[in-house]
């Protein structure tokens, strides 16, 4: 009573069959696969722009902050000196 996977024989067109099955199978697996890395790697380069960009207005923001304290403090000074010159 041992009986093998060999003792239920498949005829050669039913195993045909199987093997295109399994392989139109595993082609749209591949496809499907190829599809969710490329969506992903866009993604991943979309993310990386924006954190490009976002590092880029952060230092324009910080410049600007510069910018006007400069400003500011400039300003300070200029008042301070016609506020002197009119004691």
């Amino acid at each position: 009573m041992n009986k093998s996977w060999r003792s239920h024989s498949v005829s050669k067109p039913v195993l045909s069959i199987y093997i295109f099955i399994f392989t139109v199978e595993k082609n749209q697996a591949i496809e499907q696969y190829e599809d969710l890395r490329g969506h992903y790697d866009m993604k991943v380069n979309q993310l990386a722009q924006y954190q490009k960009r976002l590092g880029e207005e952060i230092q324009n923001k910080k410049d600007l902050e510069l910018n006007l304290e400069s400003r500011l403090s400039d300003t300070r000074r200029l008042l301070e000196m016609k506020q002197r010159e009119m004691d």
